[in-house]
């Protein structure tokens, strides 16, 4: 009984360090993202579709 609590605590350890983990690095992408500028002018080979 004790054992099986000891592996889901782990497993939600593991789950929350994941989600943080993943949160923060996808955070940092899209603000950096957000403040760049786009220089498209369409595509070269298609043009303007």
């Amino acid at each position: 009984w004790v054992s099986y609590l000891l592996w889901v605590l782990v497993f939600l350890a593991k789950l929350v360090e994941s989600y943080f983990f993943l949160t923060l690095s996808l955070r940092d992408a899209i603000r950096n993202l957000s403040k760049t500028t786009m220089r498209c002018t369409g595509e070269v080979w298609y043009g303007d579709i």
